[in-house]
Formats: structure tokens, sequence, C-alpha cells
């Protein structure tokens, strides 16, 4: 039993030091934490992502307000096809730059957007909307048959 108490004190002292030396820092923006993490990589961190909370908030209220906005990260020839085609469910239709790079850990990315893919997936699903990209494409090879385009689809459909 003697041979437990230097341990157990030992291990007592090797806790409680080891708490006192971390102190937890809470961060707010991506910005401040990278800067943080650029000085010390071992820093103990809270992460509240008020970007993203706000965002959704954001996203919410638009939706409740019926504004809803299909957003699209590529540039395609047949955008503007499907903004005509989305129109005629009150679906307005965005660009936006999309990174190849995550966020730091804790933090997330594109929130507003996210919220919308939901509701306009809820409201119209996934096939259907696949279905409208595809609408949009064939409208948009048939009024420019003269350019080239990376899939030709004009002899597939028009025969």
């Amino acid at each position: 039993m003697k041979l437990y108490i230097p341990f157990i004190l030992f291990f007592l002292v090797y806790l409680t030091s080891c708490n006192k030396n971390k102190e937890t820092l809470t961060i707010y923006n991506q910005n401040v934490y990278i800067e943080m993490w650029k000085k010390n990589k071992a820093i103990n961190v809270k992460i509240v992502d008020t970007s993203c909370i706000n965002q959704t908030k954001r996203a919410k209220f638009d939706i409740k307000k019926g504004k809803l906005i299909y957003f699209d990260n590529e540039l395609r020839y047949e955008s503007k096809e499907m903004a005509k085609l989305l129109k005629n469910y009150n679906i307005e239709i965005s660009d936006y730059n999309s990174s190849c790079i995550g966020p730091p850990p804790g933090f997330e990315n594109y929130c507003y957007q996210k919220v919308m893919w939901n509701e306009i997936d809820s409201k119209l699903g996934r096939k259907t909307l696949d279905s409208l990209w595809e609408v949009a494409l064939i409208s948009y090879v048939l009024k420019n048959p003269n350019k080239e385009y990376i899939i030709d689809i004009r002899t597939k459909h028009l025969n």
C-alpha cells in the first residue's frame, strides 16, 4: 500500500501542472485562428464560427422571405439557360468562388450556400435539378449550333 502513495501523488501533481500551463482561447474568426496558429502551433482553442452562424441565419431569413438562390461554382455555357428554367420556380442562380483549400479545423465554408442548396433540394429534388441542367444544356447547344462544346449532344438528341 505504501508503494502506491508516491505514485498517486506524482500522478496528481502531473495532472494539476498540465492543466495550469494550457490556456484556452476562444476564437471567432478564421483569420485570427490562422495568425495564432502561425505563432504557436500548440495553442488550445475553442472555436465559435460566427461567420457560419451568421450566414446560416441570413439564409434562413431569406428563405422565409421567399428568396431562393441556386449556387453553382462552375461557369457553364448553359448557366443562362438554367437561370431561365429556375426562374419558373422563383429561384435565382448565382456563381460563387470556391476553394480547394478547406477551412481551419472547427470552421466551415459556404454555410449560406449549403442552406440554400438543401432548401432547393428539398423543394425540387436532386433528380429534377439534374433534369433541368440537361434541358439547359440541350437548349444551349440547339441555340448555338456552330459553337464547339465539350460534349456534342446535337446528334444524340436530334435523331
